[in-house]
């Protein structure tokens, strides 16, 4: 539920729904530092377990979030969420929502809920865990929902050697990159009295991790050694195809440009004249290409699995660096020629 908005932070004391490996008590004390007020196992009508928060392919491609049940998309025969809720302090809870990336990964949304007879915890839970099912065995959920679990998918990373040598080749740059975004947020949250990041961080590392799962897709269009998130666009090799050939024209452009001017200017440098029209040709090809690009990137986000308002908020950061770029490009040379 990608949104940028979020509840009023509370004045009182909540709480606070997990569903994930925080069904583990022990996990949720040490990880987060919090030791919760009270604790129960409930159950939530209406609303149902889905793997669509996207994180980094070939390390953990999708993470656990909530989604409301619907007869619309098949949801008559799915299964009701069940997880544990934690009653918490409004300094607990703030501390809560930084942890979990300061309202970038998830919004916070108002749900019902109905405890689970007979499934009480303490706040002595047995070893930390970090696997979901590990979580929801400690918190003693009913034994189906726990086979439920069972049957949800793990990602394995792939063991043959040009796969595994692909991915780690994607972690080597993404890692690094989805590592500085981390650290950006954590340095934003400090003094943060809500727990969430502020606005622009939390747009900025949204749109990153959406063109890392374009690229993703992009790269693997068709191709059964590459993970994938329901929060990105699954590989489509039309699209693919047209990112190919995209590249193949501006390789063949360049390569032209440099034949034209060894040949045509010679040893001599090029003229006024002459510079001017490689400039304006250069130009063109590049408007060209960028809104191609544009427009695939629209096409693409349109199809994640995000608010309308969030599509619209990516889709408007592209476009910005687009028209900033042309906008020096047609007024820039104005301010050059002033200095």
């Amino acid at each position: 539920m990608p949104v940028l908005q979020t509840l009023s932070p509370p004045k009182t004391n909540v709480w606070y729904l997990a569903y994930g490996s925080n069904l583990s008590t022990a996990k949720f004390i040490h990880d987060r530092g919090i030791t919760p007020i009270a604790t129960a196992v409930v159950n939530v009508p209406g609303w149902r377990l889905s793997m669509d928060s996207a994180g980094v392919p070939y390390s953990e491609p999708s993470f656990a979030s909530i989604t409301p049940m619907r007869s619309d998309n098949g949801d008559e025969k799915a299964i009701e969420l069940i997880g544990t809720a934690y009653y918490l302090s409004p300094f607990m809870y703030s501390k809560v929502i930084a942890s979990e990336g300061g309202g970038i990964a998830y919004a916070e949304v108002m749900i019902w809920t109905e405890r689970l007879d007979g499934a009480d915890k303490g706040t002595d839970g047995g070893a930390i865990q970090t696997l979901l099912r590990t979580g929801a065995e400690e918190a003693r959920v009913p034994p189906a929902y726990q086979n439920f679990l069972a049957r949800i998918l793990i990602y394995h990373p792939p063991t043959q050697p040009f796969p595994k040598l692909g991915a780690a080749l994607f972690l080597a740059f993404w890692g690094r990159v989805m590592s500085l975004m981390e650290k950006i947020t954590k340095m934003s949250l400090k003094g943060s009295k809500t727990g969430n990041a502020p606005a622009w961080v939390i747009a900025m590392v949204r749109v990153v991790v959406v063109t890392m799962w374009l690229y993703h897709d992009f790269i693997h269009a068709g191709s059964s050694s590459s993970c994938s998130s329901p929060a990105s666009p699954m590989a489509r090799p039309r699209t693919a195809w047209c990112i190919w050939a995209g590249i193949t024209i501006v390789v063949l452009f360049y390569v032209i440009q440099v034949l034209y001017i060894g040949i045509h200017c010679g040893p001599k440098a090029c003229t006024v004249v002459e510079q001017v029209n490689i400039a304006k040709a250069t130009a063109s090809v590049n408007l060209v290409l960028d809104i191609f690009i544009l427009v695939l990137a629209v096409v693409n986000v349109w199809t994640l699995q995000m608010s309308r308002r969030h599509k619209i908020g990516v889709i408007g950061v592209f476009m910005t660096g687009i028209l900033s770029v042309h906008c020096y490009a047609a007024f820039g040379h104005r301010f050059d020629t002033i200095i």
